[in-house]
């Protein structure tokens, strides 16, 4: 019978921690924003292997015009820094992306040939609508 009365202890405190952060959460959108979520589980599931990533920002922050400024961010981004070997892979990775529902606009900002795999030697931004 504790144990019972313990996972009813349990429980009302959650609910208690999520009434008190419900407007915080929705605030942050995190109610709405499952599409954003399922293209990033896509993105991941659908990377091929020859393709390694350095960096993957959702909704990365904008450049700050001052110091003391506001930080805002991109929502609806996602900024990929990787490293892949073979040209051609990236190219169809890309027009895979494309493809997905939910995308706008997939821009290859950067391309360069790295011998080592020291730094990333591609910068893809993509648009979610």
């Amino acid at each position: 019978m504790s144990q019972l009365q313990n996972k009813r202890t349990e429980i009302s405190q959650v609910l208690e921690k999520y009434e008190k952060n419900k407007t915080l959460i929705e605030k942050a959108a995190l109610e709405e924003d499952v599409h954003f979520a399922k293209f990033c589980d896509n993105l991941a599931a659908q990377l091929p292997a020859e393709i390694n990533l350095h960096e993957l920002n959702l909704n990365p922050l904008k450049e700050q015009d001052r110091k003391d400024s506001i930080v805002t961010t991109e929502n609806g981004v996602v900024a990929i820094k990787g490293y892949c070997k073979k040209s051609l892979i990236l190219n169809e990775w890309i027009a895979l992306l494309k493809k997905q529902s939910g995308v706008m606009e997939v821009s290859l900002e950067k391309y360069s040939y790295v011998e080592e795999m020291q730094k990333p030697n591609f910068e893809i931004t993509i648009h979610t609508k």
